[in-house]
């Protein structure tokens, strides 16, 4: 039973997400005041603007004897109107801890692409073992960590 109310709760997420999409995209429909649904757009609309390099968090970081934090960052991208009732799309890039951030190409592109038609777009950078420094342990965390959880 619980799976069946799971799936049905996916499903009607789905829906509302389709319906609102080409309800809000339609550009023969008068505009949605703001304080109903959000305003989207088909078409290249606003002009982006963008906040980059906002905390938010603090990573620990090791080297081989020392631990740090490290700001955790994130870039913003959103539409230059007045809105103040948007759809956020958070991206968090691939690399499986190995590698990648924020600022790819293809990501900044999608982000400009997002708030130019009314969405805000969040793209999150994380820590990678390159933030490692040398440690001479292989993994996000030293195994005296993983064997502590155990």
């Amino acid at each position: 039973m619980l799976k069946r109310e799971k799936f049905i709760s996916n499903n009607s997420y789905l829906i509302i997400f389709v319906v609102v999409n080409f309800t809000a995209c339609s550009e023969n429909e008068p505009p949605i005041h703001d304080n109903e649904f959000p305003v989207v757009k088909a078409e290249n609309s606003y002009t982006v603007m963008v906040d980059e390099d906002i905390i938010y968090a603090n990573g620990l970081i090791l080297d081989a004897n020392n631990s740090a934090e490290m700001p955790q960052l994130l870039d913003v991208y959103y539409p230059d109107n007045n809105s103040t009732n948007r759809p956020v799309y958070m991206f968090i890039h691939g690399g499986g801890f190995q590698g990648g951030t924020k600022t790819k190409p293809e990501i900044i592109h999608m982000a400009n692409y997002f708030a130019s038609r009314g969405w805000i777009f969040a793209s999150v950078d994380y820590r990678t073992t390159s933030d490692l420094n040398g440690s001479d342990f292989k993994g996000i965390a030293p195994q005296e960590w993983i064997d502590f959880t155990l």
